[in-house]
This record gives C-alpha cells, structure tokens and sequence, in this order.
C-alpha cells in the first residue's frame, strides 16, 4: 500500500456536483459526512455482502453490518463504488435502465446521465480507486462536503482527550468548500500546535485530476501557491488567516 501524506487535497466542480480528493478514505468519509450513510448498493467492490439484492445482482449493506464494511481493508479493492439508499424497499424500484446506468457509472467512474436515481434517493455516488488515493464524489448537495472538510479536520485533531477541538462556524465551513474550487490542499504534516493555538497551512495549489501529478510535486505546488493561508484555532474559535 502506498503511504499517504499527511494532506488532503480537494477538487470541486460545483456546476457538476463533483468532489476528487486525496487523503479521505472511505472509513473517514462514513464517519464524516453531515448524516449518517447506513444503506450502501455496492456496484464496483470486494466485499462480501449476506445481502443480495437479485434482481439487480447488486450487493449492499444496511446499519446492520455498515460497520463490517468500514473495517474491511478497501484500498486492496482497487476500484470502490458505491451508492447510498433510503431503505431496502426501494431497490425493488430500479429500473433497468437505472441498474444499466449504476453499472456504467461504476466502470467509467462518470454518470451516463446523472449520478443520482430517482428510484432509490440517493446522495452520493462515491467512485474510489486505491482507497485514500483519489475519489470522484457525485453529492446531490454540495454543502454536504463542506461538512466532510470541517468534521474530517475536527476527527484528525481529535487525537487527546486533554484538549478540545472546537467546531467551524457555518461562514468558514462554506469558505473552505469555496477555495476548494481552485484546488485546497489541507498540510497536516506542517501542523503547528503550542499550548493556546492549532495552525494547520492551507494552499489553493489548483486544479489536478491527476493525484499522482499533485502528489509527485506537491513541495512545489506548495511553494508556487499564491494563496496561501492558515486555519488557527484560539480562543475556542477558527480562523481563516491569509498569508504571503
């Protein structure tokens, strides 16, 4: 398995409701997101599921055994996709042009016409290759992700029980989804703590589709970024600080 860095890197096109990102894998994704995933239609996958939904030969998961899926090791799947649903009655609902579709959807990692199936209501249609690696996310809300930024940054820092991690206001949660547009990279590993501050360095570093492109040159990028920033926690509250 490939070594993560200690960063995030996040790629939004809001226009197409897509999320690629870097850094969060599937386990952090769950755990993260603004409201609890519990139904998971597994289309591209290694897992085996109890449950088998026959007529669309889909396997998939319920709040029974979500938490045996989390615990897999996701990056030796490869390819990882998935989507969530309302509840187990409505995959009677699939259409076979929507299971054609999920099927595409899990091969080219691209809608055929939308990433979202009226049948069965979903949110997300999350599409990982090496888990960690890079993730194209389809989120019918896009403030959704904003939550998965600032609760991810929250879970990272949680590491003591000894001090407290504050939330984010709504303002910076929305901000950080904003300079996500233009490629945020989120630097844990040039995180500064003293005993009344946490400073984490952000960069706008552009937009990569390629990780291995981004991650090959990520000293560079750091150093060409002309926004750069720092996320300070003090005070019990979260700033955005701009820097040169």
């Amino acid at each position: 398995m490939r070594k993560l860095r200690d960063v995030v890197y996040i790629n939004t096109d809001v226009e197409k409701k897509l999320i690629k990102f870097y850094g969060i894998q599937f386990k952090d994704f769950i755990r993260c997101t603004p409201k609890p995933i519990n139904n998971v239609l597994l289309i591209e996958h290694e897992y085996w599921s109890e449950k088998d939904h026959l007529p669309s030969r889909f396997m998939y998961t319920t709040e029974e055994n979500i938490d045996d899926l989390i615990s897999e090791d996701i990056y030796n799947y490869g390819d990882f996709c998935w989507v969530d649903f309302n509840e187990e009655k409505s995959l009677d609902l699939l259409k076979p042009q929507e299971i054609a579709e999920l099927l595409y959807l899990g091969h080219k990692y691209t809608p055929l016409n939308s990433a979202f199936f009226q049948s069965i209501d979903n949110q997300y249609a999350y599409c990982a290759h090496d888990d960690g690696w890079i993730c194209l996310l389809y989120c019918k809300n896009i403030e959704d992700f904003s939550h998965v930024i600032t609760n991810y940054i929250i879970t990272t820092l949680s590491t003591s029980k000894r001090r407290k991690i504050y939330q984010f206001t709504d303002d910076l949660r929305l901000k950080l989804l904003e300079v996500s547009c233009n490629g945020l990279l989120i630097d844990f590993d040039q995180l500064i703590k003293t005993d009344k501050t946490t400073e984490i360095p952000i960069y706008q570093i552009g937009k990569y589709d390629d990780m291995d492109e981004m991650y090959n040159d990520i000293k560079m990028h750091r150093n060409r970024s002309k926004n750069k920033a720092w996320l300070v926690q003090k005070n019990k509250e979260w700033r955005y600080e701009t820097y040169q």
